[in-house]
């Protein structure tokens, strides 16, 4: 049974991430495509910092349970 949720893991987490980074490419040709205005240049600054505040946070959850497994092995 434990061999469920590490393969469960192994094979979610990448097929997650590649669905989560796909939405982020769409994201990635619109701000090619459009030149932000000067006056809303902070807000396109804070809203990719609010990205790679999510993606860090997604990782660490990952570390953690990641962790947690090996620790209450």
């Amino acid at each position: 049974m434990e061999w469920i949720a590490a393969v469960a893991l192994v094979v979610g987490f990448p097929l997650w991430n590649r669905w989560r980074e796909r939405g982020l490419e769409k994201e990635y040709k619109n701000n090619i495509s459009f030149e932000p205005p000067a006056t809303d240049q902070l807000k396109w600054a804070v809203r990719h910092l609010r990205e790679d505040i999510n993606l860090l946070c997604h990782l660490m959850f990952v570390a953690v349970v990641l962790l947690g497994i090996i620790a209450f092995k």
